[in-house]
């Protein structure tokens, strides 16, 4: 009888240890984030707004050979924490993702070999985009109508500039950091020309309504896509592509879209920097540099418009994609820029809308 006794014993140890190793190992796993890839080279990350009630956005990877994709990097790099609402853009600097979380009024910061979390900066009032200028500075597109200054590393904030009314995209050309101010909620028609060396504004340059798309082209002229304002907006106007030359500021060449009903979006411009592209009803449309007017015809066709656009500087792809019901997953679609013929296509996150190429 106590030989039963102790062998009942025994098995019961042996098994609540078991139960408590096992316990503590799928503790440790779930405290240890993933590594979903060595490096995250050669491929695109697609930027994924989120829903936009209660919604997160997402981060997609794809390598662009197509041999893999990754979906929601950010949080399975991080145990299910949310990215934010709404994802409006991200750039890497100096090996951090600094990724703006529009409505969460913050950017986010990831490392790039793993993606986990490094933080964020907080406080800043609808953060757009964000680029890098080569002076140890962060500069980030701010709706509170600035651009807030940065180090590199996110750690120290340097300061701010005030801009026009809700700037966006930004380009840095020669001394210089051109930026878009867009209007925001309102419109604006200007870009605030900032002197990297001092951080001021040395030139507010008129332009036409909602200027939304900046390419330096090959020959060193400034290209600038202005939507248009819509009859929303206290009377609709017509769109306009100009090139800017980047000294003297005045404006070289002017082209008119046709009417004040469909106005153009988005400017890529290809590898070797001599066709632009951009969005229009009826799809992708390109403009050679030393054209003489606009093209009648879309490049790459489709009922509608296109929600995002970008040029692949590597390859030559031209990135586009349809967000379908601002619900449930878009569709990123990839075309050959010199020929506009199909490569192929992908379900990415919610509302694909910007996109950021490693080598």
């Amino acid at each position: 009888m106590k030989n039963k006794k102790f062998k009942f014993r025994t098995i019961r140890a042996i098994l609540g240890l078991a139960i408590i190793m096992l316990a503590f190992s799928c503790t440790k796993e779930t405290e240890t984030p993933p590594v979903l890839d060595e490096n995250f080279n050669d491929g695109v990350f697609i930027v994924n707004e989120g829903a936009y009630f209660g919604g997160t956005g997402t981060i997609t990877f794809l390598k662009r050979d197509g041999s893999q994709v990754l979906y929601k990097i950010y949080q399975e790099a991080n145990l299910g924490l949310p990215l934010g609402n709404i994802v409006q853009s991200m750039n890497i600097i100096d090996d951090i993702a600094f990724i703006a979380v529009n409505n969460g009024n913050q950017v986010e910061m990831a490392a790039t070999k793993t993606f986990q979390s490094l933080g964020n900066l907080p406080n800043i009032d609808y953060p757009a985009y964000i680029i890098g200028a080569g002076n140890n500075k962060i500069y980030i597109s701010s709706w509170d109508n600035t651009v807030k200054i940065y180090t590199t590393d996110g750690t120290e904030y340097v300061g701010q500039i005030d801009v026009g009314t809700g700037p966006t995209r930004m380009i840095d050309i020669n001394s210089d950091i051109w930026v878009l101010n867009q209007g925001g909620l309102s419109v604006d028609s200007t870009i605030s020309i900032i002197d990297k060396s001092n951080d001021q504004v040395k030139e507010t340059k008129q332009v036409y309504p909602v200027p939304s798309g900046i390419q330096q082209d090959k020959n060193g002229l400034v290209w600038v896509l202005c939507t248009g304002k819509g009859f929303w907006q206290g009377g609709a106007s017509e769109g306009h592509l100009i090139a800017i030359d980047p000294v003297t500021y005045a404006i070289q060449k002017d082209f008119i879209f046709p009417d004040t009903i469909n106005h153009p979006e988005k400017l890529a411009i290809n590898n070797t920097g001599d066709v632009l592209f951009y969005n229009y009803p009826g799809g992708v449309y390109k403009f050679e540099i030393n054209s003489s007017s606009l093209e009648n015809s879309p490049f790459v066709a489709r009922p509608g418009m296109f929600y995002s656009l970008a040029c692949d500087p590597k390859d030559n792809v031209i990135y586009v994609s349809d967000p379908v019901d601002y619900v449930q997953d878009g569709w990123v679609y990839r075309y050959h820029a010199a020929t506009g013929s199909v490569i192929d296509s992908l379900k990415a996150g919610i509302v694909p809308r910007e996109y950021h190429f490693v080598d």
